[in-house]
């Protein structure tokens, strides 16, 4: 057998690995970059929640 052919067949199954990876890679960053958004979301929501209770609550005081 060539020993060139095999390395070629071998450099050839090596990059389609990395490229494999690589894929994997970028899927679980973008998962993760996902989660973190929707974390800042909700956080937002809550802030929003608490200031809106807080405005409530006070202006009820001063109604009063």
């Amino acid at each position: 057998m060539n020993f060139f052919f095999l390395f070629q067949v071998m450099n050839n199954k090596l990059s389609h690995c990395i490229d494999l990876l690589d894929l994997l890679r970028d899927h679980l960053n973008t998962k993760h970059e996902v989660r973190l958004e929707w974390m800042i979301i909700i956080l937002i929501l809550v802030e929003v929640k608490l200031i809106m209770t807080m405005f409530l609550y006070l202006n009820c005081l001063l109604v009063t």
